[in-house]
């Protein structure tokens, strides 16, 4: 049996822990959405205060447009794991669409919609629908059809979309909205980055972690607590240090 004694000792402490934060990046006169028609197809619409994915008719000619959004992520850490990331979209009551139910419309074609990430560059004062880029296909998020004119679409999650993008590398994360099928006559209709309300913009609410670890040392007196004393070898040692998963004596 070995009775221990301790006066004087330096801890080496391994430092191992995780911070969870969550930003929201909302979207605004500066931020980068468009969408393009193809009924328009050399056409731009970088500035227009609502959009979404439509098929209607024009003069009794069918036209279809996709609405697409640019989130900078730029101040989400490298090495950070993504937790939740959640979309927002805000119906605009202030749009001149011309839907018979004054907003949102499943009028002959029901408006449920697809969420696909961007690969492809593209610029809001550039995009039309000749030059609209790829996308990949092999991971969406569905939005079902709606069930109020009015309806704001929050909290989608768009997780799977963010993390694909990371793992790709991307510098900001990219998204089109189209309707699952682009027949007449459907509608969403949501507010843009121009609209001149700001909480009615686009937003994306992200959380992650960051895992950190680290050595340090402290030199400290007394106050560990020995268990058992005398001991054949093994030992339970406890501390009044808070806030680390390890710790060393030597």
């Amino acid at each position: 049996m070995k009775t221990l004694y301790f006066s004087l000792f330096t801890v080496f402490i391994s430092l191992s822990s995780v911070a969870q934060t969550t930003i929201q990046i909302r979207l605004n006169p500066s931020s980068e959405d468009a969408h393009a028609s193809d009924f328009y197809p050399s056409t731009n619409f970088g500035d227009f205060p609502w959009m979404g994915p439509v098929t209607w008719t024009i003069g009794g000619e069918k036209a279809t447009s996709r609405a697409f959004y640019r989130f900078p992520v730029t101040n989400i850490p490298a090495n950070a794991e993504i937790v939740s990331a959640k979309l927002s979209l805000f119906y605009n009551p202030d749009n001149n669409f011309n839907s018979p139910d004054g907003g949102h419309s499943s009028l002959s074609n029901s408006n449920e919609s697809i969420i696909y990430r961007v690969t492809g560059p593209w610029f809001e004062r550039e995009l039309t629908w000749n030059n609209q880029p790829d996308v990949d296909y092999s991971v969406s998020v569905y939005m079902p059809e709606s069930t109020d004119h009015y309806q704001d679409y929050t909290d989608m999650d768009v997780t799977e979309l963010l993390q694909a993008s990371r793992t790709a590398g991307d510098q900001s994360f990219n998204l089109r909205l189209s309707l699952i099928k682009e027949q007449f006559y459907a509608a969403l209709i949501f507010a843009t980055s121009d609209d001149t309300v700001a909480t009615r913009r686009p937003l994306l609410e992200v959380t992650y972690i960051v895992n950190s670890t680290g050595i340090s040392d402290r030199t400290a007196t007394t106050n560990l607590t020995v268990s058992p004393n005398p001991s054949s070898g093994i030992i339970s040692v406890s501390t009044d240090f808070s806030g680390y998963d390890r710790m060393y004596i030597m």
